[in-house]
């Protein structure tokens, strides 16, 4: 081996072993940053689709039967992809997070939907069985047996269009970022963050006890009878704080996912029975089609925070575990790649204290 090839491979494996040591520096530092998170935390399994260009956002749990007509739990993910051309997609995992099958979402023509699938949830009713994704200024819907049922493609059956103010094209309206089914109610968010220019709209804006709260989460009663099975205006309105990527309920606590580029994510969680019977906040402008009670999220019914890994996004409830869906490591953001952001963690948090 000639002199000038052992220069050039010694350069090399240079470079390499600093990369190494780099990386391995990346995910302890990691490590100890996030102490508080990893040492409660449980690693569930890796996220699907990172490598095709797959960015996760909704997470939900759902529970089906097998062969044996047992009921198993299984999880549904959604995302869109880094390239706009390929179809949004939507997984269905079993618990271990094996894939079972993967739907390519499609417009009401039949085309590629290419859209931002956002959070995620689904109805069942006795007219028809609702997979509903959070998408601009409404909720796509589609038919949740073409995704339990192992189809390669679901076609969107329609729109459900979130409320609006009464004059027409001057209308404020929520963008739904996240969604959520429970007792009874379809709950959907909007999601605010205006230093990075997701700015919210006036009517989205509340004050109590010198907190200001710039989003909202609209409560719709759901209703086989109705279209797409969901009443067409809200119950009532809760103010929520910036940044929330996805929300659950469980016991009573309600627990906000908020996370926003490379920031620390916060899950934030509330006692849900203090905020429905505190005083309501005062407004003097028309909530969308009519006035609505609004409740305000913080104050007396905060109950904690949890710091957690960047880019937090939808969360469920499961086996004693907050678990959280990420976007670090998809192929659009990359870091994540080199930290824990492949896999979907699970944050132990007693929800019956």
């Amino acid at each position: 081996m000639n002199k000038g090839l052992r220069i050039t491979l010694k350069v090399l494996l240079t470079i390499l072993l600093v990369v190494i040591f780099l990386l391995a520096g990346v995910k302890v530092g990691e490590r100890l940053f996030f102490t508080g998170f990893f040492t409660n935390a449980s690693t569930e399994f890796k996220i699907p689709g990172l490598s095709e260009g797959y960015i996760p956002q909704g997470f939900e749990k759902i529970t089906l039967k097998d062969e044996n007509g047992e009921d198993k739990v299984h999880f549904l993910a959604c995302g869109y992809m880094t390239d706009k051309t390929s179809s949004s997609r939507v997984y269905l995992l079993d618990e271990y997070g094996n894939v079972v099958n993967m739907t390519n979402l499609q417009n009401e023509k039949g085309e590629a939907f290419t859209g931002h699938a956002g959070g995620l949830t689904y109805q069942y009713t006795d007219k028809g069985n609702y997979l509903y994704i959070s998408g601009s200024k409404c909720l796509y819907v589609f038919n949740l047996d073409d995704v339990i049922g192992g189809k390669s493609e679901a076609r969107r059956i329609g729109k459900f269009e979130v409320s609006t103010l009464k004059d027409g094209a001057n209308a404020d309206e929520v963008s739904p970022a996240y969604c959520k089914v429970f007792d009874g109610y379809l709950y959907a968010g909007s999601f605010e963050d205006a230093a990075n220019n997701y700015a919210t709209t006036a009517n989205q804006h509340f004050t109590k006890d010198e907190q200001t709260n710039l989003s909202v989460i609209l409560k719709y009663k759901l209703d086989p009878e109705a279209e797409y099975g969901i009443s067409l205006k809200p119950e009532a309105v809760y103010s929520t704080p910036s940044t929330v990527q996805g929300m659950y309920i469980d016991n009573g606590k309600l627990m906000l996912s908020c996370s926003w580029g490379l920031s620390i994510s916060k899950i934030h969680i509330y006692d849900l029975n203090k905020i429905e019977s505190s005083e309501l906040c005062k407004t003097d402008t028309a909530l969308w089609d009519g006035e609505y009670p609004v409740y305000f999220v913080g104050g007396d019914n905060y109950i904690t925070t949890i710091d957690a890994p960047p880019m937090a996004e939808e969360i469920v409830y499961h086996n004693g575990k907050i678990m959280i869906m990420n976007e670090s490591a998809c192929n659009k953001y990359i870091f994540g790649k080199f930290t824990s952001g492949n896999y979907l963690y699970g944050y132990y948090y007693d929800t019956t204290k």
